[in-house]
Parts: C-alpha cells; structure tokens; sequence
C-alpha cells in the first residue's frame, strides 16, 4: 500500500512540472512582437564625416587687412585692405617716395663725359591709390587690380653743372660762368589709371603674409622744362625736341613687395 502511494505521488509531481516548463515557454514566447510580413526593410545611410570636405571658415566672412610696402614707386606705402567676398577685395593705400642723388660724377665719368662735369638728381613723388582686386584662381592667391592713382607730388627734375674752371688755351672761364642747366619732368594730369597682376593674398588667411604686385600707371604724355643760365643760356629750345622724344614714356612699371597683415 505505501509503495503504490509512493508510486501516485511520483506520477503527479512529473506532471506538474511538464505543465508548469510549458507554461513558462508560452508566456516567453507571446513576449515578442508578432512579425509585419507585409513591413519593408529600413536601411539606415552612414555618412563618413571624414570623406565630406567641410567650406574653409576664412571665406565666410569679411576680413580687414593692413599693408606696407616698398617698390619702384614706394620707398614708404602703407595701405588698408577689406575683403568683400572670397573673390573680390579693395584696398586703399599712400605710397611716398623723395630720393636724391647729389653726387652724379662718378655716373658722367662712366660714360666718358669731362670729369669736371658734375650733376644731381631730386625725385618726388607721393600719391594715393585705390584698386579693386579679382581673384579668378581657386587658390585665390593670383590677383588682378585695376584702379586709379591721384598724385599729391609728380616730379623728377636733374640739374647739370660744372665742378671747376674751365682752361681754354691762356683763356679760363669759371664754373659760374658756365652755368648749369635743370630739367624737371612731371605729367599734365594728376590722375593716372592702374593694372597689375598680384600674388599672394590681400588679407592672408594667417596673420602675417608676403605680397608681390606686378603693375603699370598710365601717367600721360610727359611733361619736360628746361631752365638754364650762364653760357649754357640758350638750350631751353630743346624742350620741343626732348618732349618728343620722351613721348612714347607714358606707362610707368611698377614693382613692389609687401607686407600683409590681417586684422580680424
């Protein structure tokens, strides 16, 4: 009799455990969500940020610059810059030059002239200068300027004179006697238009940053006046002659290397 007891009590626990395993797999099951087969897959696109070339921050905004320079034209210039746009930039600059040569023997003594004959040279000039700047290149470092130049001084004059006494057999006739004879040259207009091809940028993208600018003014038809006294009285009518001469003179090159700072 207990064997039998033994034998239900055995059987009755087997079928409580196969019903509660069943149980627990059911309610597992009826966890996951039922499958859309009528659902079209979604894919998902990855950008490499890496391979997306991002726009350069320089040209997003207008920037200010500030120049010095030293050339043909320009013993001094200081100037300011402001760029529009990434394809356009203006700048407005002073340019000053005054140079003298007062000692211009050794020159006459190397074309063989008397070595009593002495000479200088005064230069002077000094202006303001507005350009506007196109940069077609993708580099934007190669730049083409036009603009227009006003003359505050336009003059370059020479004087031509003798050192010592002149011996003419028993005859001697003294430098002041001679005389000296000056040429100045200057331009009608006090306007002038330029071009030019720079490179390097206006307003560099670092702070500091090197310019060369290749160019030509249009200063007109030259000017000349001749002055003389003494025994040299007389050659002021070869100014006809030297104007004439000089008339094909009309552009005038320009080269000058500056230095550029941006300001923001």
């Amino acid at each position: 009799m207990h064997k039998r007891t033994a034998k239900i009590l055995k059987r009755c626990l087997h079928g409580l455990f196969v019903a509660a395993t069943y149980t627990g797999a059911t309610a597992q099951d009826t966890s996951k969500p039922a499958i859309d087969s009528t659902a079209k897959p979604v894919m998902t696109a990855v950008t490499d940020t890496a391979m997306v070339k991002l726009p350069d921050t320089y040209f997003q905004t207008p920037h200010w610059g500030l120049g010095l320079t030293v050339g043909s034209n320009a013993l001094f210039g200081l100037d300011v810059a402001y760029s529009i746009n990434p394809m356009f930039t203006v700048k407005l600059g002073y340019n000053y030059l005054d140079l003298a040569y007062k000692n211009l023997t050794p020159v006459f003594k190397s074309i063989k002239l008397p070595a009593e004959l002495g000479g200088e040279v005064n230069m002077q000039q000094s202006h303001l200068a507005l350009t506007a700047e196109f940069t077609p290149t993708r580099s934007k470092k190669l730049r083409l300027a036009v603009g227009g130049v006003f003359f505050l001084k336009n003059e370059i004059s020479g004087n031509i004179f003798y050192t010592k006494d002149l011996q003419l057999n028993d005859m001697v006739i003294t430098a002041s006697e001679v005389g000296s004879m000056k040429g100045t040259y200057t331009t009608a207009s006090k306007i002038a238009p330029y071009i030019g091809v720079g490179f390097g940028r206006t307003v560099p993208k670092k702070r500091i940053g090197l310019n060369l600018d290749l160019g030509a003014i249009y200063k007109g038809v030259p000017m000349l006046d001749i002055q003389a006294t003494g025994l040299l009285k007389g050659n002021e009518s070869n100014e006809a002659i030297l104007n004439r001469n000089f008339k094909p003179l009309q552009w005038h090159p320009v080269l000058n290397l500056r230095l550029a700072v941006k300001l923001n």
